[in-house]
């Protein structure tokens, strides 16, 4: 989703939202890319519940095609893969992500490989 007139405030900043990483208030399908920081590794860290229900939210307000993508060094990978592979919802069906990175190394076509920050980069298409 493009920024709309209705996301500047008065000053030409975008505005911030606050919510509940469960319940966004946010129209299903309208959000087209996701840059995670450290979000869903501090709601992991407060429950495996929240967390799933946090991606079952994103799977929700993620647009067809739309990405995440999602810096962790919390989370390990084989839960946070599953997460994404396992969840149902979002228009109501199946699980409806394709991982595009994996938290491997990633190589740029002249074969050059990401460094180490200390965490592991995955992204995640929405089908």
């Amino acid at each position: 989703r493009l920024l709309q007139d209705d996301d500047i405030d008065a000053t030409g900043s975008a505005k911030l939202l606050v919510a509940d990483c469960r319940d966004l208030p946010i129209p299903t399908g309208t959000i087209d890319a996701t840059l995670d920081k450290g979000t869903l590794d501090a709601i992991y860290i407060t429950g495996k519940e929240v967390f799933s229900d946090s991606v079952k939210e994103l799977t929700r307000v993620t647009a067809t095609n739309g990405i995440i993508v999602c810096v962790s060094a919390v989370i390990p990978q084989e839960e946070l893969l599953n997460a994404f592979q396992n969840v149902v919802g979002g228009s109501g069906g199946d699980c409806c992500w394709e991982t595009v990175l994996d938290g491997g190394l990633a190589f740029a076509d002249s074969g050059e490989a990401t460094i180490d920050l200390g965490a592991n980069m995955y992204s995640f298409r929405r089908r």
